[in-house]
């Protein structure tokens, strides 16, 4: 959960203060945007849900689990 939190904050327009920033830099430099929530979203959607996509498979890869096969664990939760 902690991964997709900068990421999905980025996706949003309001979702962090430095969107809103880069915004006015962006303006301050000549570059007016009509409808800032609309660009946003559709300049953000694509590399945001792609890192979104691939966040788990690199966090997977990165640290791959120690235990990947519990055949006891059915056992164990029937017992509870």
């Amino acid at each position: 959960a902690f991964q997709a939190t900068g990421i999905s904050s980025s996706l949003w327009l309001y979702g962090a203060a430095t969107n809103l920033l880069m915004l006015r830099l962006a303006a301050e430099l000549g570059y007016v945007v009509n409808a800032p929530f609309m660009s946003w979203l559709k300049a953000s959607c694509v590399p945001a849900l792609t890192a979104m996509a691939l966040t788990p498979l690199v966090a997977f890869t990165a640290m791959p689990p120690k235990v990947k096969v519990t055949p006891e664990a059915p056992k164990a939760a029937d017992r509870k």
